[in-house]
C-alpha cells in the first residue's frame, strides 16, 4: 500500500454517512480506469491502491489518484476552496449530488445517498435504442420483428436526467436525447442519454454536504462529470481517456480570483522513480521514468524498458471575461495557450493552463498541501511555505541551483520558447531530469484562471490523460511520444461535434438526422451492403444485442459488402470507423430458408 504520510490514505478509509461508495470502471479502450461518485479517479480506496490500469490487462498503472481542485474569494476577501487529495482525514471535500437551485445551495445526506451511483452507458446502446423508437414510429415497420425482445437498458431508466424539482433541484440535470422537445427524460418515450464517446459514464457531486478536510470553505458548486472514451483503431485515441466537467455555482455568493485546476498523483509503473514536466503550448502535464528501465517489485507493476510516458492535457479551459473585442494572439498568458485569441470571433477566448506546480509525497517546504492557503497555494504557482515556483533547480529558492525568475511552469524543457511561464523572460531550458533533482513519488497541479464564477454562473472544462510507449529507449523518447499524440489527440477533439451541451440537452427528432453510413438491405439474410458518403479505409464490428461482438474486419472503398453468413437471426449493431470518426448502425438479420 502506499503511503502518503501527512494525509494518510488509511485515515481516508472511515465511514462516514455522506462518503461516497459508488465507483464504475471505464474501459471501452485500452485504458481501465476506476470513477467514484464524489469525484475521485483512479484511487481503490478499499485497499489504498491506484485502479488507472494502461494498457489493459499489463497490471501496471500510470495514476494513482486524480480529481478538480476550485479555490477563489468572496466579495468580503474569504478564502472557499474544495478538493480531494486521497479523501484527506477521512474529510472528503466533496460528496455525491446536485444542490438546491434557491440560493442556499444545499443539500441532505438521504439526497447524496440517491445520487451515490456512477452511470454507464454506451453509444451502441443509444444508438439500438433510437432505431427502436424509429421503428415504432415509422408506418410499417414491425419492432416484433426488427427488434424481438428488446428491453431498455437499467442505465436508461436510472439516468438522472430530470432533477425532483419540489426538492429544489434543476428541472434538468444530466443531458438526454429529447425525442419529442418536451423538456422531460422519458426513455420509454424514446428518449436516451446523450454522451461524448463510443462509451462514457456520469456523476455529479458538490462541495457543500461534508466538513472540508482541505480546512476551506465551501464554495456551493455543483460538479458534473462525463469520463468518455473512444473504439479506434488510432493507436493514440485508443490510449486516450477524456473528461469532461461542468461546474455550477449553485450558491448566491459570487467569488473571484476562482483557480479551476486538476490534481495529479501519478505513479508510472514503479512510481517511486519518477520525474515530471511541463509542456505549457500544449497544456500538458507529464510523468516520465527516471531511467530507461521501470522495475517490478513486491507492491509495483513496473513498465519494463522502454517505459512509456503518461500526462493530462486540457483540451478546453474557462471563458475568459467578455470584454466585446476579439483579443489579440500574444507571447503573454493566456494567449499563449489559451484559445480563439486572433479569429476574428468576439469573445470566445479560452484560458489555456495558467500554472502548472508539483510537489512530493513528505512534509517538507515543496511537500503535500495541509491548509486551504497551502492548497490554493499550489494552484497559483506557490509552494507549501508560501513562496514562489523559481525557475532552475528544484524551484525552491533554497536550492543554489534556481533563479530568482518565478516561473509558472515547472520543468517545461525547452517548451517555453517565448518565456511566456516567466514574464515575458527567455530562460534556458529547465527539465527535471537534470535539475539534480532525485527521482521521487510525484504529484502535480495543473490550473487555469483566475476567472470571476458569479452566482448561478456555469463553467465547463475538458482534459485528457494520454498515455504512450516510445519505439526507442532513450530517456526522453517517451514524452516525444506523448507530445505526438497529445496534437493528434487535441485536433481530434477540435473537430468533434458539439452534443450534451447544458443541463438536459433537448437533441430533438427533427434535429438528429445524421445516421452516417447507409446498409441495405433490411432486414438482410446473408449478406449486407453498406455504402459510406466518403470512400475510404474502414473497420468494421458487428455487436449483438447485449454488445458482444461478434466479427471484425476492415475493408475499403464506397460499398462495401458484409458477410452474416455467420450470424444467427436477430437485431445488431454495426460500428464502422473511418479514422478518427465513427458511427454506429442498427440491422436485422433473418433467416428464410
Amino acid at each position: 500500500m502506499k503511503t502518503t504520510q501527512t494525509l494518510a490514505v488509511s485515515m481516508a478509509l472511515g465511514s462516514l454517512s455522506s462518503m461516497a461508495q459508488s465507483f464504475d470502471h471505464l474501459d471501452a479502450n485500452m485504458i481501465r480506469a476506476r470513477f467514484t461518485a464524489h469525484g475521485m479517479i483512479g484511487l481503490d480506496r478499499s485497499v489504498g491502491e491506484p485502479d488507472f490500469e494502461v494498457p489493459v490487462g499489463s497490471g501496471a498503472h500510470a495514476l494513482f489518484a486524480a480529481s478538480m481542485w476550485v479555490g477563489g474569494y468572496d466579495t468580503l476577501g474569504s478564502l472557499h476552496l474544495a478538493g480531494l487529495l486521497f479523501d484527506q482525514n477521512g474529510l472528503p471535500d466533496y460528496a455525491p449530488g446536485p444542490l438546491t437551485t434557491d440560493g442556499s445551495a444545499s443539500i441532505t445526506p438521504a439526497v447524496s445517498a440517491q445520487y451515490d451511483q456512477v452511470f454507464k452507458v454506451k453509444a451502441v446502446d443509444v444508438a439500438l435504442h433510437q432505431a427502436y423508437y424509429d421503428c415504432l414510429n415509422t408506418p410499417g415497420c414491425d419492432v416484433n420483428v426488427q427488434f424481438p425482445g428488446y428491453v431498455i437498458p437499467q442505465s436508461f431508466l436510472d439516468w438522472p436526467g430530470n432533477g425532483d424539482t419540489l426538492a429544489g433541484q434543476a428541472a434538468r440535470l444530466a443531458p438526454f436525447i429529447d425525442l419529442d422537445g418536451d423538456g422531460l427524460y422519458e426513455p420509454t418515450a424514446g428518449d436516451a442519454p446523450c454522451i461524448h464517446g463510443d462509451e462514457a459514464l456520469y456523476f455529479m457531486f458538490n462541495d457543500v454536504l461534508n466538513p472540508h478536510g482541505t480546512g476551506g470553505a465551501p464554495l456551493g458548486i455543483e460538479v458534473h462529470a462525463m469520463p468518455f472514451a473512444f473504439y479506434s483503431a488510432n493507436e493514440a485515441l485508443a490510449h486516450t481517456l477524456f473528461i469532461k466537467y461542468r461546474l455550477i455555482n449553485r450558491s448566491d455568493d459570487s467569488f473571484e480570483m476562482v483557480r479551476i485546476g486538476l490534481f495529479t498523483d501519478y505513479d508510472l509503473g514503479y512510481g517511486r522513480d519518477d520525474y515530471v514536466g511541463s509542456d505549457p503550448g500544449r497544456n500538458l502535464g507529464y510523468v516520465y521514468n527516471a531511467d530507461t528501465l521501470d522495475e517490478t517489485t513486491s507492491t509495483y507493476t513496473g513498465y519494463g524498458s522502454m517505459p512509456p510516458a503518461f500526462g493530462t492535457t486540457q483540451l478546453k479551459g474557462p471563458f475568459l471575461e467578455p470584454d466585446g473585442f476579439d483579443d489579440p494572439e500574444g507571447p503573454g498568458i493566456p494567449a499563449f495557450n489559451g484559445s480563439g485569441f486572433g479569429d476574428l470571433v468576439v469573445d470566445n477566448e479560452r484560458h489555456g493552463v495558467a500554472y502548472m506546480t508539483y510537489f512530493s509525497n513528505d512534509a517538507t517546504a515543496r511537500g503535500n498541501p495541509n491548509t486551504a492557503e497551502q492548497f490554493f497555494g499550489y494552484l497559483s504557482g506557490y509552494w507549501r511555505d508560501g513562496t514562489p515556483l523559481f525557475h532552475g533547480g528544484t524551484g525552491h529558492y533554497s536550492d543554489p541551483e534556481a533563479t530568482t525568475v518565478p516561473a509558472r511552469f515547472a520543468f517545461p524543457s525547452s517548451e517555453d520558447p517565448l518565456g511566456a511561464g516567466t514574464g515575458g523572460q527567455v530562460m534556458a531550458p529547465w527539465a527535471e531530469h537534470s535539475s539534480g533533482n532525485q527521482p521521487r513519488d510525484r504529484r502535480m497541479v495543473m490550473s487555469a484562471g483566475p476567472v470571476e464564477l458569479d452566482a448561478g454562473e456555469e463553467i465547463e472544462l475538458v482534459y485528457a490523460f494520454v498515455f504512450a510507449r516510445p519505439g526507442s529507449n532513450g530517456l526522453m523518447s517517451s514524452v516525444l511520444r506523448l507530445q505526438e499524440r497529445v496534437d493528434s489527440v487535441q485536433a481530434f477533439y477540435n473537430d468533434l461535434p458539439e452534443a450534451c451541451n447544458g443541463a438536459g440537452s433537448q437533441v430533438g427528432l427533427e434535429e438528429h438526422t445524421d445516421r452516417g453510413p447507409i446498409v441495405f438491405p433490411v432486414p438482410a439474410e446473408d449478406r449486407l451492403t453498406l455504402r459510406l458518403e466518403v470512400p475510404g479505409p474502414v473497420e468494421l464490428v458487428v455487436y449483438d444485442m447485449l454488445g458482444v461482438e461478434c466479427s471484425r474486419g476492415r475493408d475499403t472503398g464506397d460499398l462495401i459488402q458484409i458477410d452474416l453468413s455467420e450470424l444467427g437471426q436477430g437485431s445488431y449493431l454495426l460500428h464502422v470507423a473511418q479514422g478518427e470518426v465513427s458511427h454506429v448502425v442498427p440491422f436485422m438479420k433473418i433467416t428464410t430458408r
